[in-house]
C-alpha cells in the first residue's frame, strides 16, 4: 500500500532532509552565527556632554573609558555620572543590537518583549539590568553608597 506525503510537506531536498528542515537549519546557522557575531562586538557609548566614552563587550562588561583631555577641569561627581551615563549608553546599544536580532527571529505576528511597564520595548534593558526586575540588588554588583564605579563614596 503506497503512502502519501503528509499534507503542507514540499518534498526532500537531495539529502534526503525535509525542505521545511532544511530551510529551518539554515535560519538558525544565521541567527547562531550573528548573536556569535555580536557577542564578540564591541559597543561604544557617551555621555551627553560628551566627556567620557565606555566600550563594552558583547556581555555587557566595560572593557575600555575614555575621557577628554579636559577631565581634571569638572567636578568629581560630574565625572562620575558622566561614566555611569557613558556606560549605560554603550550597555543600550548592545541591547538594542540584541533586540534587532531577537526581532529577526520571532515568529511572524509575535510580539517583543516589554519594558516594566508594558508600554516601551524592553529593547533598552541588558542582563545587567536583570536585577532590576527580580527587586533585588546583584551579589557582585552595584551597591548602596557606592562611589565612581563601585567604589567607596
Amino acid at each position: 500500500m503506497p503512502t502519501e506525503d503528509p499534507p503542507g510537506r514540499t518534498g526532500d531536498t537531495p539529502d534526503g532532509v525535509p525542505a521545511e528542515l532544511a530551510v529551518l537549519e539554515a535560519s538558525i546557522a544565521r541567527t547562531e552565527a550573528r548573536w556569535q557575531q555580536l557577542l564578540a562586538g564591541t559597543y561604544q557609548g557617551t555621555d551627553p556632554a560628551r566627556l567620557v566614552t565606555a566600550v563594552v563587550d558583547g556581555e555587557g562588561v566595560v572593557v575600555e573609558v575614555r575621557f577628554v583631555r579636559t577631565i581634571t577641569r569638572h567636578d568629581p561627581a560630574v565625572v562620575e555620572q558622566a561614566v555611569l551615563a557613558a556606560v549605560s549608553a554603550a550597555q543600550q546599544r548592545l541591547g538594542a543590537a540584541l533586540a534587532d536580532v531577537t526581532a529577526e527571529v520571532l515568529p511572524p505576528g509575535a510580539e517583543p518583549a516589554r519594558g516594566r511597564t508594558g508600554a516601551e520595548p524592553a529593547r533598552g534593558r541588558t542582563g545587567a539590568d536583570a536585577w532590576r526586575r527580580t527587586g533585588a540588588e546583584p551579589a557582585d554588583g552595584p551597591q548602596a553608597g557606592g562611589g565612581v564605579l563601585g567604589g567607596e563614596g
